[in-house]
């Protein structure tokens, strides 16, 4: 007979409680986790050979062509080497600290088909290995969202789930983009895992990138949905996939600190909400799934947006409110301290605990994941397949000793200026905004200063430019604040009289030049489209031509003769009258030919069009710069209304000349009349008043990181028209 007693109960506890004390709790290591859970998920997939048939681009889809860019066949499994937890701490040599011990084990990998959704790996209900996550990412439960309290394990939980991804799904099978708010958790893995699957990497709080991400997949999703009508009328993305035997991915987009992006969207909340909503309808069939993550999730977040979110995950939270929030009951609460724990509910409508599904999350050390990763991106390697991944990350900055090597890294093309990477994402390939001529709108630069840091800056960017292009250009610099002879403006220039210091428009020998220049090579143009399309003498004509020119000199052509004939018809034009003089009313066309003809040949001869048809390409691109032009008399200190009109002129008819105004200042707002006269403006920050003057208002940006400045295309299309980039900055300066 055994006898219990009150002191034999007491010992008893007290050993217990001494006993679970010293209990080593031991974390559900990945290494361990995948080489239990998909050698049986293999069993399932196991169907080889594999023939692999890689689509080409969205062009070619859109026109109808389905032959495979690559095809290649996957004889077996295949398989890669991981770390398999022992759970023993030892002492690591290097440092002298206890470290958890790893064994390698082989596992295999890339086994999964997308075709029909993918898996998401949670980890064991319950904690139990029998019971693997069998939770699927598909077109019934399309989007993800998860939150819980700081230090609850969210980290632990989007690592387990892209390397699970990523391990289980080659990239031919599952595209990732990665959108990381706080700037945390996703730089890492563009700097040191950059697993082949990743698409892009915004590492950003600048919620306008963050947009122009999800901007940039939704229209490629709508694009797709074009392309399954042209697949014998597919209708998603498995019948496409069978219908062209094409390995087309399904497409994964990772948001960490949501919450943060909805924040600093500011107005464009909507705009994002609505994007999320595309996804909500057109995701379903196209493939494309939304996992939405946050430390905590508030009341901030729009419900229509949560209502889009079938899957809910929370790991522990600390107020009921936030837990009912994610999954529809308080249960998450009683989480709050357990790190890696995670309810997953795919009812959360219901509001009912009994829904709620728990989960321990495989933990992967932060110090494995470039070896975890190291494996994944070597098989990308053996098969060359990976995606060119775009990384923009906000931190980072071109210095000004880097900045010529920066820029010369794109193709040479004297038709643009380039700038700096843009803070959006898009299709060029090149990823820098820029500016381009064409000839064919108005093309001047407006550089707006709000101080003197930001003048020079946005000015050496320009002076950077014009140096990769030296002997391509022609620079005439007006030199009107000092600030810019300390930033070497006089460098710009080949011969000195195109280079002056006066404050003043009138009599002011660059602006002269500019005028005159403009004006006769748009005379020529005009002549030459007439003389070239239908070439016409006339004996009256001639003979006031022989008056002025001998025969048989280098003028004496029968194209010169014909220019002649066609210069009283062109100079009818009042415009024309006025630029070059001509008084009707005073003197008679034939006493102004002489001069206006004799001029006009001249140019011909500097550019070596006296037997070809001059047009805009045939001229050499000319710069005029107006730096400070808050400082020039007469059309913005003392401002005279004919010397405005005059510049405003000049401003408008410069560009089909091949000529260009550079203005740079630091007062815009007496300026309401020249502003009219320029395309492109450059700016760090504007006032309200200079926001109306140039009518950049309803574009402006609502937020901008220091490290960014601000491109303003008033003619660009669509209904983005402000484009922030990084900005050059000065070797030493910290923002």
């Amino acid at each position: 007979m055994i006898k219990i007693t009150n002191e034999f109960i007491t010992q008893q506890t007290l050993n217990f409680c001494a006993a679970c004390d010293n209990i080593k709790i031991t974390p559900l290591f990945y290494g361990n986790f995948i080489s239990k859970v998909f050698p049986e998920a293999l069993k399932k997939e196991n169907k080889y050979p594999k023939t692999i048939r890689i689509p080409k681009d969205m062009d070619h889809l859109l026109m109808g062509d389905f032959e495979p860019a690559r095809e290649f066949v996957i004889e077996k499994p295949l398989t890669r080497v991981c770390q398999f937890g022992t759970g023993n701490r030892v002492v690591n040599p290097n440092t002298g600290k206890k470290e958890n011990e790893y064994l390698q084990k082989e596992v295999p990998m890339w086994f999964g088909s997308s075709m029909e959704g993918f898996y998401l790996r949670f980890g064991y209900k319950n904690g139990d290995s029998r019971f693997p996550s069998i939770q699927r990412m598909d077109d019934a439960d399309i989007h993800m969202i998860f939150g819980g309290a700081t230090g609850q394990g969210k980290s632990v939980a989007l690592n387990n789930l892209i390397f699970n991804i990523c391990d289980e799904y080659a990239p031919w099978e599952i595209a990732l983009t990665m959108c990381d708010s706080k700037i945390v958790e996703f730089k890492n893995y563009a700097l040191n895992v950059p697993l082949p699957h990743i698409e892009a990497v915004a590492a950003t709080g600048d919620a306008d990138y963050l947009i122009s991400v999800l901007e940039y997949k939704r229209n490629e999703m709508v694009k797709l949905n074009t392309v399954f009508t042209l697949a014998n009328g597919a209708k998603k993305l498995e019948e496409f996939r069978k219908n062209t035997g094409l390995n087309y991915p399904q497409h994964l987009i990772v948001i960490d600190e949501f919450q943060v992006m909805f924040k600093n969207a500011g107005k464009k909340s909507d705009k994002l909400a609505a994007i999320i909503d595309d996804f909500a309808r057109l995701g379903r069939n196209t493939g494309y799934h939304l996992i939405m993550a946050s430390q905590e999730i508030s009341s901030d977040i729009p419900k229509g947006t949560l209502a889009n979110m079938k899957i809910r995950g929370a790991l522990g939270c600390g107020s009921p409110d936030i837990s009912t929030t994610i999954l529809g009951n308080d249960e998450a609460i009683t989480n709050y301290g357990k790190k890696g724990r995670m309810l997953v509910n795919t009812n959360p409508s219901a509001g009912k605990k009994e829904d709620n599904v728990l989960y321990v999350v495989p933990f992967i050390e932060d110090s494995m994941l470039p070896v975890e990763g190291g494996a994944i991106i070597q098989q990308g390697k053996n098969f060359s397949f990976r995606y060119n991944m775009v990384f923009y990350d906000e931190q980072s900055s071109v210095y000004e000793s880097q900045y010529p090597n920066f820029l010369k890294q794109f193709k040479i093309d004297p038709t643009r200026i380039l700038l700096g990477e843009p803070s959006y994402m898009n299709d060029d390939e090149e990823k820098v905004v820029q500016m381009r001529f064409t000839g064919k709108d108005m093309e001047n630069i407006m550089i707006n200063a709000d101080n003197n840091t930001t003048a020079k800056r946005l000015f050496l960017m320009l002076k950077h430019n014009m140096e990769l292009y030296r002997g391509k250009y022609q620079h005439c610099v007006i030199c009107a604040d000092a600030l810019y002879e300390e930033c070497g403006c006089h460098d710009l220039v080949e011969q000195e009289k195109f280079y002056t210091t006066k404050k003043a428009y009138d009599d002011n020998t660059i602006f002269k030049f500019a005028n005159s220049i403009i004006n006769r090579r748009l005379m020529l143009i005009a002549l030459d489209k007439l003389v070239f399309d239908n070439p016409q003498t006339d004996p009256e004509i001639d003979a006031a031509f022989y008056d002025n020119f001998e025969r048989g000199s280098r003028e004496d052509t029968e194209i010169n003769r014909s220019r002649a004939y066609y210069l009283e018809l062109v100079m009818e034009d009042k415009g024309f009258q006025n630029r070059f003089g001509v008084d009707p009313s005073r003197r008679s066309y034939r006493d102004y030919a002489p001069q206006i003809l004799h001029s006009l040949f001249l140019t011909c001869q500097a550019y070596g069009t006296e037997e070809i048809q001059n047009t805009y390409d045939r001229f050499k691109p000319i710069f005029i710069w107006v730096l400070g032009q808050n400082k020039i008399l007469g059309i913005a200190r003392d401002s005279k209304q004919k010397m405005i009109e005059q510049y405003k002129r000049l401003l408008q008819d410069c560009s089909e000349a091949n000529v260009r105004f550079i203005s740079c200042t630091t007062e815009l707002d007496d300026d309401s009349e020249t502003v009219k006269g320029f395309r492109w403006f450059l700016f760090d920050e504007l006032s309200n008043a200079q926001r109306s003057k140039i009518k950049v208002t309803d574009y402006y940006p609502a937020a901008k990181a220091p490290v960014l400045s601000v491109l303003y295309d008033k003619f660009a299309n669509g209904d983005e028209k402000c484009f922030k980039f990084k900005k050059m900055m000065f070797d030493g300066e910290f923002l």
